[in-house]
């Protein structure tokens, strides 16, 4: 890889020989002062290639052939507008118990940023955010016909107004959207509650403001961190625990690893029809759901999460039923799922004016 960077630069300086030509350096130079010269050569070019690229327009209708980037394959990307402190993007992440990794964007991600403010009324201002379209083309004709980048479980690859409102990483995207005339963030109220992260070291967990809202689950972890909005005025943040661990004496764990892109759907109990409970069903499985110990049997207690049902767990008693949350009397813990909007109804916090 060095050699072919070398061999470009100079295929773009000439065949001339310069008195710096690490060429020359070779025949005339000690072994140590030819790696060295070589070493810095090379590191310039590649700190020349991870240089922040210029963003200038976020808008659809004002977008330029200068506003085209070419995000292949890297693991993060700087981005900066004019004079501004550049912003670090990254495609996906992955918290594993022992680390945080990186996932670089996919081969042939090419296309132009882009923000557009929510429109429909039944749509919090939250839920909007920059997304990149993937067009291919420098023309920003092209854009119409382009598709927005996905990530590897399938939804939209976005940075939420909520984040680039709080995080500095995101400072350049808040610069722009008020430079287009997007007010947006001008209003939008903190995250308020006794459990909410500091901004600093805030969660990029999914943003929900309605049931049947999809958000991707991991079976071999503890905890899933959301956000939920209600209008432009409430924002919670909230984190499920324990939702599919064998709790009982000896075998306290998680039985399965894997993921599944779920939802949350109203349950109907039987006994009160009237009452308002939330189960989380399986959409669709994401990384196909195995045993954690493949080498040691499992009974099965706890039931594998299957494709297209609802997440199911143990009572205390042992009985297996849905995993649910009873929004009339729910746990301080969940007590934000309350403020989720059901799509087949009015929006309560429309309803009320807020």
């Amino acid at each position: 890889m060095q050699w072919r960077a070398y061999a470009a630069s100079r295929a773009v300086l000439g065949s001339a020989p310069l008195a710096s030509d690490p060429i020359l350096l070779l025949r005339s130079g000690s072994a140590f002062s030819r790696w060295n010269y070589t070493r810095n050569f090379i590191r310039s070019i590649s700190l020349k290639a991870r240089s922040p690229q210029d963003l200038w327009h976020l808008d659809p209708l004002r977008l330029t052939r200068n506003d085209f980037h070419d995000l292949s394959n890297r693991s993060s990307v700087k981005v900066k507008h004019r004079a501004s402190k550049s912003g670090l993007i990254h495609y996906h992440r992955i918290l594993t118990p022992t680390s945080l990794k990186y996932i670089p964007f996919p081969p042939d991600t090419k296309g132009f940023f882009y923000y557009l403010p929510n429109v429909r009324a039944t749509t919090p201002l939250f839920a909007s955010g920059v997304r990149f379209r993937v067009t291919g083309s420098r023309n920003p004709k092209s854009f119409e016909s382009g598709k927005d980048l996905k990530l590897p479980n399938g939804l939209t690859w976005s940075i939420p107004l909520y984040f680039i409102r709080i995080m500095p990483q995101y400072l350049i995207f808040k610069q722009l959207i008020y430079w287009h005339g997007f007010h947006a963030l001008r209003n939008l109220p903190r995250a308020h509650g006794s459990n909410v992260p500091n901004p600093e070291k805030t969660p990029m967990a999914p943003i929900l403001h309605s049931l049947f809202q999809a958000f991707e689950l991991d079976f071999g972890s503890w905890s899933r961190d959301l956000w939920v909005i209600a209008g432009d005025r409430h924002i919670s943040f909230l984190r499920l625990t324990e939702l599919v661990v064998d709790k009982r004496m000896g075998m306290y764990g998680m039985p399965y690893q894997g993921s599944a892109i779920c939802f949350f759907e109203p349950i109907v109990d039987p006994a009160k029809p009237s009452a308002r409970i939330l189960g989380i069903r399986i959409h669709k499985v994401v990384t196909p759901v195995q045993l954690t110990k493949p080498d040691r049997p499992y009974d099965g207690y706890i039931p594998e999460p299957v494709e297209g049902q609802f997440l199911m767990t143990r009572t205390l008693k042992g009985d297996l039923v849905p995993w649910t949350c009873n929004l009339d009397d729910p746990p301080e813990s969940l007590a934000a799922l309350g403020r989720l909007s059901d799509p087949r109804k009015p929006p309560p916090w429309l309803a009320k004016g807020k």
